[in-house]
């Protein structure tokens, strides 16, 4: 019975041993084999908006998501790739009326121009801090560009996603810990791991689509007056808050003269016009037989109405480029698709009189006869004196 017991408790004493040198060794084993996560840090990608060279940089802020890729698994030459985790933050760039745009392409952008136009390069920022990886492979997402406003006259790449992978790697130098050894963004978003350099992006580019708008003034008549000065007054509807465009033909202050509305002396037409708060914009000009003047720069879609003051001449007016819309009388305008091309709107004034011209020839048959008759007393007088 004793040795029962003694064997019992050489039992018990043999496990509880066991299982303490179980517990010890347990986490030892975990500390050999799991990582250290490590965080990610930030990358930037590049936002191109190319527009005409004549346009004005306009009031624009891209929209992202960020979403997770597929995964793919590891084969011998290639790493595992896992769908990516958490949510990086994004900040997206503001273009703002007032920024410089490049007439040349920069060092370090790849991008191409076309003839007449010019472009501004801006930086997304993906944060990855927030977020631990935890074993080595890629880990890939999916960035996506939100289709713009229709009313920002902005047109998106043709492709509006793009493949992010993050890189994460054993960090041999220090063992048991990781880091991210590079981000990498693709056209390309597939689930295959890509290694073709053709197939790298260094970001989005997208257009901004404007129209000029041109209007000019005839005079004609024989009693039209050549150095008079007619009002015209643009109106804008439609546009983004805080847009700049310039004005082109415009450098001119009324000059004083008796064919002119005394209240235009002294006005001057302006160099640029900025739309103000709800998308609207009024502004005044004066111009004389022969002007013209072009408004640069208004996004496709924009509205807008010219019209022309009423004075004592029959007015007409030819609009071309951007047929739809109205052209009547001393006004023409689009306010429902509002502008889709370049523009020219032609305002004639046109007065004449009637020369009553046929009472000279009246009267020139009795000029005539009158001047033989007194050439004829004047002879007789003369062969009177000699006799």
């Amino acid at each position: 019975m004793r040795n029962t017991k003694t064997t019992r408790k050489m039992l018990a004493a043999g496990l509880l041993s066991l299982a303490m040198a179980a517990m010890t060794v347990m986490p030892a084993m975990a500390e050999t084999t799991a990582y250290t996560p490590v965080a990610g840090g930030t990358m930037t990608v590049k936002k191109y908006l190319v527009m005409k060279e004549d346009a004005n940089v306009p009031n624009y802020i891209p929209e992202f998501t960020i979403t997770r890729g597929t995964a793919a698994a590891a084969t011998a030459t290639t790493p595992v790739i896992y769908a990516g985790i958490g949510t990086p933050t994004i900040t997206s760039p503001a273009f703002a009326a007032g920024d410089t745009a490049n007439a040349t392409v920069q060092s370090g952008d790849s991008i191409t121009l076309n003839a007449g136009e010019k472009y501004i390069m801006k930086a997304i920022t993906l944060d990855f801090s927030g977020i631990n990886f935890t074993e080595p492979g890629v880990y890939r997402y999916i960035l996506t560009e939100t289709a713009a406003a229709d009313d920002s006259a902005v047109t998106n790449d043709a492709n509006a996603s793009r493949t992010l992978d993050v890189y994460v790697e054993d960090n041999t130098a220090q063992p048991g810990t990781l880091k991210v050894s590079s981000y990498v963004l693709h056209a390309d978003n597939g689930t295959e791991l890509i290694t073709d350099n053709a197939t790298k992006s260094d970001g989005f580019t997208n257009k901004y689509g404007t129209h000029n708008l041109t209007f000019s003034k005839t005079v004609s008549g024989n009693q039209a007056s050549r150095d008079k000065w007619f009002k015209v007054t643009l109106s804008i509807e439609g546009a983004t808050a805080g847009t700049k465009y310039a004005v082109e033909g415009a450098e001119a202050t009324v000059s004083s003269n008796t064919a002119t509305d005394s209240n235009y002396i002294g006005q001057s037409n302006p160099t640029e016009i900025i739309v103000g708060e709800g998308g609207n914009a009024t502004q005044d000009f004066y111009v004389q037989d022969g002007d013209s003047i072009t408004v640069k720069g208004l996004a496709a879609g924009t509205k807008y109405t010219l019209t022309e003051v009423q004075e004592d001449y029959t007015p007409s007016v030819e609009k071309t480029g951007d047929t739809d819309g109205t052209a009547e009388g001393n006004r023409a305008a689009d306010t429902e698709s509002g502008i889709t091309a370049d523009t020219t709107v032609a305002f004639t004034n046109t007065k004449e009189g009637t020369i009553p011209t046929g009472v000279l020839m009246s009267v020139a048959p009795y000029v005539i006869i009158g001047g033989i008759v007194l050439a004829g007393i004047a002879a007789l007088s003369l062969r009177k004196r000699r006799a």
